[in-house]
């Protein structure tokens, strides 16, 4: 089975293309854009690749020299990725005419002592998370910007009565199996702890399933199957609620979260969320929460502290939970439907009218 499709289309000129891999599902009301996928091949740029290949004075890969023609038949003055794909990257050594713009797609490690390599001039602009980490990245890019996570901020969730008591955030994986990854072995800590608090308190828990995301290729009944195999306490997942994971935490009183990039997220839109990333107990620590144990992040598995401080956040106010919250440094920016890269792509595109 072919892994891509064949595109009829003709590419026409635009303001802007996308190469995130439609992880973010950006839209922009006031630019003309298109969304490149990896997985498509647009049939009238192949056929000219393949009758001008022989002019190809670069040596360039006819894979290379396809993506070359494509980005110049689009003719953008902006082209958008994420940190993960290397596609802006790739974009900007091809077409160094272009304005390559690259947003942070999750989070790092300490332990990753240094960045990949990536040579100068690679794109002109990183929007990261938080000030944090803008300092972290600060030999990353010539411009970087606080401006949240952008796929959080595409994000629209309704307001919602809290109908759910407590949500996981699943964070199954292919791991999930390996008994000697150590990962995956503080996962399960975690989750028998979770699944502790909830017999005792006669909670029922509702799961957000990695499955349902379409960045993710997991077998939905596989999850599902995983967790009803290690919980004890009765348990529901967010498919049969038609919601995703975002509208699933809006309605929950409480989330638990082990390290996903998720729950990041959710705390920058001010949700209670309880994180335990046991796995810090031995790699250093991340860079997008307090690197000490607090009201809401604890790493060590002494379980009568953590259901005290479950306890308080679980009864807290709203209000008490945003007068603390709000005092942290490490909060991310939650800015809804992205005006921070609007307002620069206004700046950006304009300049080069």
């Amino acid at each position: 089975m072919l892994r891509w499709s064949i595109d009829l289309s003709i590419p026409n000129k635009c303001d802007i293309i996308i190469l995130d891999d439609d992880v973010s599902n950006l839209k922009f009301k006031s630019f003309s854009c298109k969304k490149i996928l990896k997985d498509k091949i647009n049939l009238f740029c192949f056929l000219k690749t393949i009758f001008f290949f022989w002019k190809n004075d670069q040596k360039i890969s006819l894979k290379k020299f396809y993506k070359k023609n494509l980005y110049r038949m689009y003719s953008p003055k902006v082209a958008i990725s994420h940190d993960k794909n290397g596609r802006g990257e790739e974009c900007k050594k091809l077409c160094p005419e272009i304005i390559v713009i690259i947003y942070q797609f999750s989070y790092f490690h300490e332990y990753y002592k240094k960045l990949r390599t990536i040579p100068k001039g690679s794109f002109d602009y990183f929007l990261t998370w938080n000030n944090s980490y803008k300092n972290y990245f600060k030999n990353y890019s010539r411009e970087i910007i606080v401006a949240g996570s952008v796929r959080n901020n595409s994000v629209k969730v309704f307001k919602s009565p809290i109908t759910h008591k407590v949500l996981l955030l699943s964070e199954y994986s292919k791991n999930s199996k390996d008994s000697k990854n150590f990962l995956y072995r503080m996962y399960l800590r975690y989750l028998k702890i979770v699944d502790n608090y909830c017999l005792k308190n006669n909670l029922k828990l509702l799961i957000a399933l990695r499955s349902l995301r379409k960045d993710k290729n997991y077998n939905i009944l596989d999850e599902k199957n995983f967790y009803r195999k290690y919980f004890k306490c009765k348990i529901y997942f967010n498919d049969i609620l038609n919601s995703n994971s975002y509208q699933a935490a809006k309605s929950s009183n409480l989330i638990f979260s082990y390290h996903t990039t998720l729950g990041f997220e959710l705390l920058s839109r001010k949700m209670k969320v309880f994180f335990m990333p046991f796995h810090e107990r031995r790699l250093k620590k991340t860079n997008y929460l307090s690197k000490k144990n607090n009201f809401h992040i604890h790493r060590n598995f002494n379980e009568k502290i953590i259901f005290k401080k479950i306890k308080l956040i679980y009864t807290m106010s709203r209000n008490k939970w945003l007068k603390k919250i709000n005092k942290q440094e490490y909060l991310g920016k939650f800015d809804q439907d992205n005006t921070i890269l609007n307002r620069h792509l206004i700046k950006i595109i304009k300049k080069k009218l």
